[in-house]
């Protein structure tokens, strides 16, 4: 059988489309308390053995599904992927996400519990207060990474103009133009990571 979609072998959880240009998605995070602590590369993606994280698929059939276990120090992701065989071109898939907390955030949220003076209203504002800075850095990191995107879209975009300038109705020829632009668009990307990583955490230390 054919496994038209694949895992990327070095990152901690990444998927691509087998074909020769094919765009690739991977999973990326941060903790925001480590980012206070140093000024280390704080980003996650690529698999590197200077995280010192503890990571492996505890259950999986090497075609179908997986689940994956992650331990970041004060965070736990469980990633989970299912795929469904059927159509012409190697089926559908769908991932699914899940954070535990594991750090100061969590501790200061299970105190608010434990105050039994605390109504609804004060208990959500405990929470809220505990949580308020972990919120404001994500939604730093939530725009920059639209940003991003955006830049992505735009180029993609560009691309297809490109195809559709070129006057060629050959569908083979069309894509040998536009495929290429798109590769050249995510390698552009890729190589913006580190000023991206740097910016996002120069906006961070903010909070």
């Amino acid at each position: 059988m054919l496994l038209i979609w694949i895992e990327i072998s070095n990152l901690y959880f990444g998927i691509k489309h087998r074909s020769a240009r094919s765009l690739s998605g991977g999973l990326m995070w941060f903790d925001y308390n480590k980012l206070q602590q140093s000024n280390d590369r704080f980003l996650r993606h690529w698999c590197d053995q200077n995280d010192h994280l503890k990571y492996g698929w505890t259950y999986h059939d090497g075609e179908t599904f997986g689940i994956e276990q992650i331990y970041d120090d004060n965070l736990h992701l469980n990633v989970q992927w299912l795929k469904q065989i059927n159509g012409e071109h190697g089926g559908d898939w769908t991932t699914r996400i899940n954070v535990t907390p594991q750090g100061d955030a969590f501790n200061c949220s299970y105190r608010c519990t434990e105050d039994p003076t605390l109504d609804p209203v004060k208990f959500n504002q405990c929470v809220e207060r505990c949580s308020s800075k972990i919120t404001q850095a994500e939604q730093a990191m939530s725009q920059e990474m639209q940003h991003v995107q955006d830049r992505l879209m735009r180029c993609i975009q560009s691309c297809e103009d490109k195809a559709k300038d070129s006057g060629n109705k050959d569908e083979n020829r069309l894509r040998s133009i536009f495929e290429p632009c798109v590769v050249n668009c995510a390698n552009e990307i890729h190589q913006l990571l580190p000023k991206i990583e740097s910016r996002i955490s120069d906006q961070l230390k903010k909070y």
